[in-house]
């Protein structure tokens, strides 16, 4: 089992695309912190295609959160202490958290992480969009698991 963990995104576009990569890629649960952007945005209902109405979404405190992924395994992505993706061992219960667009993931989930990971990009640039970081990931997993 996957679920997709989207730590204050704020973006709608971003939340948007992110939700129909989720659906794409076969995540089905998405849990967003409460410092996310409005999941009924008109931009997000937009850039989501209608993937919005084809998934689970669930909004909740990042303590809450914590508690609900107690049986998994949570990997979240970050620049530094991180890596590449395609090393870790993947689990039967992935919770994969993607994090804020100028800040990344929080402390809270970085502190709970059971793997941190990247994607081995060129260093001309300094991070990749999260959602298309997200993308990449999802299908990855859903492909590899």
């Amino acid at each position: 089992e996957k679920v997709l963990v989207l730590d204050n995104i704020q973006d709608p576009g971003n939340f948007g695309t992110i939700i129909r990569s989720a659906l794409a890629f076969n995540f089905k649960t998405i849990i967003i912190s409460n410092d996310t952007v409005d999941l009924y945005n008109p931009k997000v209902i937009q850039a989501s295609q209608g993937s919005i109405f084809k998934v689970n979404v669930i909004r909740e405190d990042k303590e809450t959160i914590f508690n609900l992924l107690k049986d998994y395994q949570i990997v979240v992505t970050a620049l530094k202490k991180a890596v590449d993706y395609k090393t870790i061992e993947i689990p039967n219960k992935l919770a994969l958290v993607l994090g804020n667009e100028g800040n990344g993931v929080s402390s809270f989930f970085l502190n709970k992480a059971h793997n941190i990971i990247k994607i081995i990009h060129n260093p001309e640039i300094e991070s990749l969009n999260v959602a298309t970081a997200g993308a990449i990931l999802l299908n990855y997993f859903q492909n590899n698991s």
